[in-house]
């Protein structure tokens, strides 16, 4: 009773840890016999006990000594089934190498798509060491040497090493170079002699913007309408890849430079991130760019870049603006304005200073007014008027030191002080006029005084024009 309670045990341990597969297989027969040189004939079923649609891809892992067909080809051999789906397939079995006489145990492996889930079935293939009926079957193998990841905007190569496994010349061979997505094709024509060997090297050129997939290359020979190699293939994979290009057009017109950039993705993948222009630093001033563009450095170079966000095959466009015009106003406008300076501005230059300041307990009591008229016109100035104030607390000093010019008029104020007022008839090119006279405090100042600025009317012309000194500070 305790045996048979442990073998109910461990069958329904096994039980629990044998996987629920998701489609059904068989393969019939069980075991066939055949000439060395001959083919084994399969059927495969698969039934689709799932509650949605999957493709079964059936293969082997026995090349290069065994390949496995359909007839037609099938590269890969896919069945299609719905839920609840069964279909029937016939593969072919051919022993490629020169086998010893036996029999070998052969796996046919079906995997799901959809869950990844592969089913390996064995079957038995007895070889003989009879001939099928005199029928010379040819006999090839290809090795395939290829990078495992390739970058469509490079072309790859593909190196093939192809071997004849039979003492007899095969002539006027078509080997098929292809994808299985659809990607690349390539047919070369090629003969092989007894025992021979042939390397052929195949070069694939991609579209650039082919997107990031994984791929495999198949390669099948055949002869004629007869194929007589099939299901050697390879994966690959295709990369993702990154290429932002720059066309540019320029056009310049009166100190004023447009550019137009085009940035374009010629990649196979999204782009987000930065694109440069290197410009001036000192340009930025002069500089506006459309999309908005910000100014950074990069070691010694000044870049301006802009932020992109382009889908493979996008493009963007960008404008920057160099435009000088308004330096070249401002200059004009400089011009204009010193000439209508030069033109309208006083051709008098009237100063004013003091010499000979008289101190007495501790202030000012006496000092010499100076005022000197300076002509820095082209021209003669005519009939000049120069006047000038003296504040209450000071007095203009009579007698012979008031001046080598006396003043024409002078009116005394007791609160505004007094106004002096000369007439001169005319001063040359160049010429200096000195008007000078001397003034007295009734009591010493102290703290410092401040004379008024004098000021001078002439006409030019039509116009009258009046120039003025600076007042006058004393300490």
């Amino acid at each position: 009773m305790a045996k048979i309670k442990g073998v109910v045990f461990w069958v329904v341990a096994l039980l629990l840890i044998i996987p629920a597969f998701a489609f059904k297989v068989d393969i019939t027969p069980n075991a066939v016999s055949i000439p060395a040189d001959g083919t084994a004939h399969f059927n495969v079923t698969i039934k689709n006990t799932e509650s949605y649609f999957d493709q079964f891809r059936v293969f082997s892992l026995l090349y290069p000594d065994w390949d496995l067909r359909t007839d037609p080809i099938e590269n890969p051999i896919i069945i299609s089934l719905g839920p609840g789906e069964e279909q029937t397939k016939g593969i072919i079995v051919q022993p490629l190498h020169v086998f010893g006489i036996g029999t070998y145990i052969l796996d046919v492996k079906v995997e799901s798509e959809k869950s990844g889930i592969v089913v390996t079935v064995p079957r038995r293939v007895s070889l003989s060491s009879g001939p099928s009926e005199g029928k010379y079957v040819p006999t090839v193998t290809v090795n395939i040497n290829m990078p495992e990841e390739v970058n469509p905007s490079k072309a790859f190569e593909v190196d093939l090493d192809i071997k004849n496994q039979n003492i007899l010349s095969l002539e006027n061979l078509k080997l098929i170079a292809r994808s299985m997505n659809g990607l690349f094709y390539k047919e070369i024509d090629f003969s092989l002699g007894p025992k021979g060997r042939s390397m052929q090297t195949l070069t694939f050129e991609l579209d650039t913007s082919t997107p990031p997939q994984k791929d495999t290359l198949s390669v099948e020979i055949k002869r004629g309408n007869e194929t007589i190699l099939s299901g050697v293939m390879k994966k690959i994979n295709i990369a993702a890849y990154n290429e932002i290009t720059q066309a540019e057009t320029e056009s310049s017109f009166f100190f004023k430079t447009v550019k137009t950039i085009i940035f374009e993705n010629k990649g196979n993948v999204r782009y987000s991130g930065p694109a440069t222009l290197e410009y001036p630093w000192i340009s930025r001033i002069f500089i506006t760019a459309e999309p908005e563009a910000t100014f950074r450095f990069e070691g010694s170079k000044s870049l301006l870049e802009w932020k992109l966000d382009l889908e493979p095959g996008q493009s963007m466009n960008a404008t920057v603006i160099t435009n000088y015009r308004f330096v070249l106003y401002f200059i004009l406008l400089l011009s204009i304005l010193a000439l209508l300076y030069a033109q309208y501005r006083s051709p008098l230059v009237l100063e004013k200073g003091a010499s000979n300041i008289v101190m007495k307990e501790g202030g000012i009591s006496e000092m010499k007014v100076v005022l000197t008229l300076k002509n820095r016109g082209k021209h003669p100035v005519k009939s000049i008027t120069v006047s000038d104030k003296i504040p209450r607390i000071g007095h203009v000093k009579k007698g012979a030191d008031i001046g080598t010019l006396h003043p024409s008029k002078v009116l005394s104020h007791e609160q505004k002080g007094t106004l002096l007022k000369w007439n001169v008839d005319h001063v040359e090119p160049a010429e200096e006029r000195v008007i000078a006279y001397r003034i007295t405090a009734g009591l010493p100042i102290t703290g410092g005084i401040e004379l008024p600025g004098a000021s001078a009317k002439f006409n030019v012309g039509k116009r009258l024009v009046s120039t003025s000194s600076k007042p006058l500070r004393i300490d």
